[in-house]
């Protein structure tokens, strides 16, 4: 079964939207796909250096 996705809104300068664009291509992979990697590499980096990030427990 798919994992369930949130759909977030996203704004850029226009020249970093250009390069994420560019990259993506080069990548060969949709700007959505690459921007949801990097934020994943992100958070493990972030993680490695902080500890686990506490996320909100879900409410019933």
């Amino acid at each position: 079964m798919a994992a369930f996705k949130v759909q977030v809104g996203l704004r850029l300068e226009e020249e970093a939207y250009q390069k994420v664009k560019a990259i993506s291509k080069a990548e060969h992979r949709s700007i959505n796909n690459l921007v949801e990697y990097a934020v994943l590499l992100y958070i493990k980096d972030y993680e490695a250096q902080h500890g686990p990030v506490e996320t909100p427990e879900e409410e019933d």
